[in-house]
């Protein structure tokens, strides 16, 4: 809870704080957590005026208790699981992404990691007519790509989906603030009917400034971008998909931003990892040139599925599809 201060209430004055905080009194929770009749006594402060002020803090910051059926149907109710327009990944991931909180999807470069976003930016935009912020930290969004993917009513589905250059880690905390601003407006526009966040990639940006900074302010920054990622998620319900390589997610001595693996790791409840598999060398040594790219998905975190699992997809012309 935070510090006792003069305007909380009409009766709480700086005198009366600075009464209290010489007793020890000095946060919300220090006052209600104190005797009505000990406050009187060693502050000086009239006993009626003591429970006047207690009564707005408890009013004001006291959390009230909500019945468990009530959480369960509120949850039933604004989560989601959105699909990813691939039934077996949706099946290593438990029915697919789930709103309300971050995903990651890491691996090396041309991975799949931005094909896999687009499809499912796609999907959102197709099946569910929910709109889509894309926030590009690398230039890897292509009109001409999503082009390929959309089957049909190709203007309608890109309408829901609107891209977002980043050329920064503090451009990035400006779109997530803006997009905050917005979602607590109520804004009835765009973000009325937002349904998930993607922002590809993170470590392209984040990893760059961070070279320039030094440790502490390493990680300021990066715990910054953290929680806003984490509160969009939690506060909004919705989907946050975040790529990053594969580097940026060793945590070793030798990493100039050594340290921040473990805190970006408490954000992330799903954590999938794509790269480039062999499978096929022994079937068909010419796949790839027929347009087959076999990739590799394997959980490496997530409080759905069964971590350690994997499958074997190939990426093509109409995106992630089973080998």
């Amino acid at each position: 809870m935070p510090l006792l201060q003069a305007g909380m209430c009409p009766l709480l004055t700086e005198s009366i704080v600075a009464k209290l905080a010489s007793n020890g009194v000095k946060r919300v929770l220090d006052f209600i957590c104190t005797e009505p009749s000990k406050i009187t006594s060693q502050c000086e402060v009239q006993y009626k005026t003591v429970l006047s002020i207690r009564r707005v803090l408890l009013a004001e910051y006291s959390s009230f208790p909500l019945n468990g059926l009530n959480l369960y149907e509120e949850s039933i109710a604004t989560l989601s699981i959105l699909s990813t327009n691939c039934t077996e990944l949706d099946d290593l991931l438990s029915s697919g992404i789930f709103t309300g909180e971050v995903t990651e999807i890491c691996g090396s470069s041309a991975a799949g990691k931005t094909q896999l976003c687009t499809g499912l930016a796609i999907n959102i935009a197709a099946s569910l007519k929910q709109n889509v912020i894309y926030i590009d930290c690398s230039s890897g969004f292509s009109p001409e790509r999503a082009a390929q993917m959309i089957k049909t009513n190709f203007g309608e589905t890109l309408s829901h989906i609107r891209v977002c250059k980043c050329t920064s880690t503090y451009h990035l905390l400006d779109i997530l603030s803006m997009i905050r601003g917005n979602l607590n407006s109520h804004d009835t526009g765009f973000t009325l009917s937002l349904k998930a966040i993607i922002i590809d990639s993170l470590s392209a940006v984040l990893l760059s400034d961070l070279k320039n900074l030094s440790y502490v302010e390493g990680q300021s920054l990066a715990t910054s971008i953290k929680k806003e990622i984490n509160a969009i998620a939690k506060d909004f319900t919705l989907a946050v998909v975040v790529t990053t390589n594969t580097y940026f997610n060793i945590d070793s001595d030798s990493s100039p931003n050594a340290g921040f693996g473990h805190s970006w790791n408490s954000a992330v409840a799903t954590r999938i990892y794509l790269s480039k598999s062999n499978v096929l060398k022994n079937v068909n040594d010419n796949s790839i040139e027929h347009g087959i790219i076999p990739i590799k998905v394997t959980v490496f975190k997530s409080h759905h599925a069964k971590i350690g699992a994997s499958i074997n997809l190939q990426l093509t012309e109409k995106g992630f599809c089973p080998l």
